[in-house]
């Protein structure tokens, strides 16, 4: 049986962002419960790997900053709102400010990872919306970025 697109990028995930204590955990459940997403995620990420940031930049900024084409024409959703679990959408169309129905709830307030490139670059935006977060795993790419983004003190 082949992976499909989520468990590609969930599993990616998991392995890049997640921190190392709690990576066996969501091994072993076979993936992030998606009620982490709203309140347990956020302390279990590995902060060596991430850049809080205060406010959403634009997909096409994140792009540019991030240095690399992602490979993946598509993003994909992980999320606890069941009509973006699992969503593909392509990559072009988010950076042309062309969004699913769905976005203006999630994009404000719900909690959702948008994984751009497995394992290389997502974003998440965690129940409160004071803060969100990029995830970068090319060291590089994550001064760029953090450099560019990150969060006022």
């Amino acid at each position: 049986m082949s992976e499909t697109a989520l468990q590609l990028h969930e599993k990616a995930f998991i392995e890049a962002f997640v921190a190392p204590r709690w990576r066996d955990r969501y091994r072993t459940k076979g993936g992030i419960p998606r009620e982490d997403l709203s309140h347990k995620l956020e302390g279990r990420l590995d902060p060596r790997r991430i850049v809080p940031v205060d406010d959403v930049p634009p997909f096409q900024d994140v792009l540019e900053v991030f240095g690399a084409k992602p490979s993946s024409a598509t993003c994909v959703f992980f999320s606890q709102m069941s009509d973006l679990e699992g969503l593909e959408w392509p990559l072009q169309s988010l950076v042309q400010g062309q969004i699913p129905a769905q976005w203006p709830q999630v994009y404000h307030e719900e909690d959702t990872i948008f994984s751009i490139e497995p394992g290389r670059l997502a974003l998440f935006w965690p129940e409160a919306p004071a803060t969100r977060f990029i995830c970068v795993a090319d060291p590089a790419a994550r001064e760029r970025i953090r450099k560019r983004f990150a969060r006022s003190k």
